[in-house]
Order: structure tokens, then C-alpha cells, then sequence
């Protein structure tokens, strides 16, 4: 297990977005990468994109988001801070 501290992550400003990249895939063999987002409440869920060859697993901590698989919307639970899974 490894963990990962904030002031080690490559930050990018994507608008109403910010992405901390604290593994790439590319390190790892395309196996894995580790990303946290800050997705502001003026957007309802990730930039639409494609992985032909990857999956994406999210990890909700607060809010909803809407996922757009085949033309088919998901809509995540509302989570809050103090949600328990």
C-alpha cells in the first residue's frame, strides 16, 4: 500500500476542474493511475472522454454526479461528508 501526500501531486487547473495526478498510468504499465478530481457544483460529472483499453473506478465523497455510458445515464447517489458506506 502506498500513500500519497497533496503537496506530492502534479495539480492541473482545468476550469471549474482541478486534477491531482499522483500516479500515472504510464509509471505503472498502463496498469493503473491514481487522480483525484474537484469537480465544482457548476458541472454534473466528469468531461466526457473514452478509454479504449482502461476502466474507470470513481470514489464519490460528496455530491452527485451523472455518467453517460452508451448513451445511457447513471446518476450517483447524493453523498455527503458525513455518509457512511
Amino acid at each position: 500500500m502506498k500513500l500519497w501526500r497533496m503537496d506530492d501531486a502534479k495539480v492541473r487547473n482545468l476550469g471549474p476542474i482541478t486534477r491531482y495526478v499522483f500516479e500515472d498510468d504510464f509509471h505503472k504499465r498502463n496498469r493503473v493511475g491514481v487522480v483525484l478530481l474537484v469537480i465544482l457544483s457548476e458541472l454534473s460529472g466528469p468531461p466526457t472522454h473514452c478509454h479504449r483499453f482502461r476502466d474507470d473506478l470513481f470514489f464519490m465523497v460528496k455530491g452527485a454526479v451523472r455518467f453517460i455510458v452508451a448513451d445511457i445515464q447513471y446518476f450517483s447517489l447524493l453523498f455527503s461528508s458525513k455518509t457512511i458506506i
